[in-house]
């Protein structure tokens, strides 16, 4: 369960980075 958990927050802690670099990519032009 710990590993499942643990892979599923690193998938949602990925994403949540990607899309916070686009935006800022976005509002830096």
């Amino acid at each position: 369960p710990n590993f499942v958990s643990s892979m599923t927050l690193g998938d949602f802690v990925y994403f949540f980075f990607r899309e916070t670099a686009v935006e800022y990519i976005n509002c830096g032009k």
